[in-house]
């Protein structure tokens, strides 16, 4: 992989958008991945994880996204 896919950045869901996901995340139920490692975060995608009340894959409310 090339140099961008080596660093990873934390970000708030709002300045993730447009960006490559680092991991999976999603909301608990039903526990099924809303955004999958190596998928670009969008706006509707970030938005459903601020809504959400229970997640996974997210730090404090951030997303771990690939580093440019």
């Amino acid at each position: 992989l090339g140099d961008v896919y080596k660093r990873q950045v934390l970000l708030p869901l709002d300045g993730a958008v447009g960006r490559t996901c680092a991991r999976a995340c999603g909301m608990v139920p039903p526990c099924v991945p809303l955004i999958a490692a190596g998928e670009v975060v969008t706006a509707e995608a970030a938005a459903r994880l601020k809504r959400a009340r229970h997640t996974f894959g997210l730090t404090d409310g951030k997303i771990t996204v690939y580093g440019e």
